[in-house]
């Protein structure tokens, strides 16, 4: 199967990074292409950059779905998500949908940690539109940009840990979501030290893809 990963933001560094994580949980048989938007947003920091980036992941859509078995929207806002399934009979899915689906199979609350606090009202309701509100515990907000963190992750793994165990202690989640394409890998590099699963927007998209594939064949 062919899948396409689309990160809504024009950074190489991100787009390189989603396709690693993708093709480290892809089947064998899988062939996975990430690209990156032509223009628009460096990273998408607020849910207007992700207004101003959703016509363009939609336009690439338009242009590149017919040639894929599933395309998946690589940031954690979405983008075009919703507009994308109005004018393609392919299959498109998002990361934020996929890990949230994925986080509610694990126990009766799920938290996420991610950055950006004004997406808060726009993951609450994306949760609800999903039909898993109940489930989401809490949203964590970390006080760094996207870009600080997708610059240099390795810097910033300590206080995603720290923040995780504070989710599994205060929150009750039996699962955590680190959200963001620009944060692809980070969840890999700290599940070993916690007590639930860690969860990658893109690798549950990514697997989830390859079950849509394989249950309409």
């Amino acid at each position: 199967m062919h899948i396409l990963i689309i990160n809504p933001n024009t950074n190489p560094l991100t787009t390189r990074r989603i396709a690693e994580v993708a093709s480290s949980v892809a089947m064998p048989t899988t062939k996975i292409e990430a690209i990156s938007a032509q223009s628009g947003i460096m990273a998408i920091e607020n849910p207007k950059q992700s207004k101003i980036a959703a016509p363009i992941v939609v336009q690439l859509i338009v242009e590149q779905a017919e040639y894929y078995d599933v395309t998946i929207i690589a940031a954690f806002s979405d983008p075009g998500l919703f507009e994308a399934r109005k004018i393609t009979t392919k299959p498109v899915i998002g990361i934020a949908e996929s890990a949230m689906l994925k986080a509610a199979e694990f126990g009766p609350k799920f938290s996420i940690i991610t950055l950006g606090e004004k997406f808060r009202d726009l993951i609450r309701n994306h949760a609800e539109a999903c039909g898993i509100g109940n489930s989401l515990a809490n949203i964590r907000f970390l006080p760094w940009s996207v870009s600080e963190v997708g610059a240099n992750q390795g810097q910033y793994l300590e206080a995603f840990r720290l923040e995780c165990e504070r989710a599994i202690e205060e929150d009750g989640a039996k699962a955590i979501i680190i959200g963001g394409g620009p944060l692809s890998g980070m969840a890999d590099n700290i599940v070993d030290e916690l007590s639930v699963p860690v969860l990658d927007g893109v690798a549950c998209a990514t697997q989830r893809a390859e079950t849509i594939v394989i249950a309409d064949n």
